[in-house]
């Protein structure tokens, strides 16, 4: 069962879906947590765990990369699935950050197995850079980005955030079992929404 720290994440973060809510409704901002101590901080405090400034908690790492990776504008899309699936997934489809042309399909798998994801057809089959995050449990504080831990320096310097890069063709969509993730189709200019 998840610890207490867990479930006030669960019950405080912003689902992709309530996100994706928020931005097609034009919200402005947002707001969900602090970075100081608290029951529900993206840092904890110092000395607390791996190094004197603290660690960084996993929700740290996905709002950082949310923050590199993701835009504002948020495009129509909807996942199809038999019912029991689709209780444990969540994706949209995004304009990647800046002006690009670029899109990043953000998602969640609660899914115990890797669970295909197939784009329409008019989406072009493009270059990806894999951002997934996964952790060893629920109420686990270490946060893994494509199978490397993250932490932060004893300085409070963040590690490169590099992606896994699949060229166009390469292998197949799929979500991991137990993750988050953001998918960034870099060449997907010809959505002119995104242009």
């Amino acid at each position: 069962m998840p610890g207490a720290r867990a479930r006030a994440r669960a019950a405080h973060s912003p689902s992709p879906s309530q996100l994706g809510l928020r931005a097609a409704l034009s919200t402005a901002a947002g707001f969900s947590s602090n970075t100081g101590p608290s029951a529900y901080a993206l840092l904890g405090p110092p000395g607390w765990s791996r190094g004197p400034l603290g660690q960084p908690h996993p929700d740290y790492w996905v709002a950082l990369l949310w923050k590199r990776l993701v835009g504002t504008r948020v495009l129509a899309a909807s996942l199809q699935a038999a019912a029991p699936l689709l209780a444990q997934l969540d994706a949209h489809v995004w304009c990647a950050a800046g002006a690009s042309g670029r899109l990043v399909v953000t998602y969640f798998s609660m899914a115990n197995a890797a669970t295909p994801l197939v784009l329409p057809p008019h989406v072009p089959a493009t270059p990806r850079v894999e951002y997934v995050l996964t952790s060893t449990a629920l109420d686990s504080n270490d946060a893994f980005l494509n199978g490397a831990l993250l932490t932060a320096g004893d300085d409070g310097s963040v590690p490169a955030l590099g992606g896994h890069a699949v060229p166009a063709g390469g292998a197949a969509l799929s979500l991991p079992p137990s993750s988050y993730g953001f998918f960034v189709l870099e060449g997907a200019g010809a959505v002119p929404a995104c242009s």
